[in-house]
């Protein structure tokens, strides 16, 4: 893969994760192993070993599935998307 498409991708995954763990943290999901793992490819990143931080976030996209599917409660009765039928706009109730 060439270094400058590395980069995009390893930048781009980056923020996906980190909402990805953000948004478990608001439903309750203790992530502190993935906020861990995301500290160490952070130092990756950090130090231009971008081959390392891809494999790690390919590591931990893995085991950020495996979180979700633990803690599939907390998505079902997390908050629900209902829609106001005066002007069709999304509210969001808990």
């Amino acid at each position: 893969m060439p270094q400058s498409v590395l980069n995009r991708t390893v930048y781009r995954k980056m923020e996906q994760i980190q909402l990805q763990i953000e948004t478990m943290e608001q439903l309750g999901i203790n992530c502190t192993p993935l906020r861990n793992d995301l500290t160490s490819i952070n130092n990756s990143i950090r130090y231009q070993n971008l081959e390392q931080a891809y494999a790690g976030e390919i590591v931990l996209e893995r085991n950020i599935l495996s979180y979700k599917h633990q803690n599939r409660q907390a998505y079902w009765n997390g908050p629900k998307l209902k829609y106001n039928p005066k002007n069709n706009s999304p509210n969001y109730n808990n």
